[in-house]
């Protein structure tokens, strides 16, 4: 599977420490082999997964991974899904 990155995922994985780079980084190769497991709600177009205390919301197009963007806590997510209202 082919993986893509947004900008704002870009930006934020470079704004990480490389501990949690490689984290996010290895986590996002598992998805590419499994798939997704759950779907963001509110009726948006993507899935999430949880890595540590940060998510990775991404979508998938065939045989591309496209990471849409990535939060390094749980505070930020939630401020972006309450954007989403």
């Amino acid at each position: 599977m082919r993986i893509e990155y947004s900008e704002h995922a870009v930006k934020t994985l470079m704004k990480m420490d490389r501990v949690t780079q490689i984290a996010f980084l290895e986590h996002v190769e598992k998805i590419a082999g499994t798939g997704p497991r759950r779907h963001l709600k509110y009726g948006q177009p993507f899935n999430v997964e949880n890595v540590g205390q940060g998510r990775i919301v991404f979508q998938i197009e065939g045989d591309t991974l496209y990471i849409t963007r990535c939060f390094d806590n749980h505070k930020q997510y939630m401020k972006w899904i309450k954007s989403l209202e």
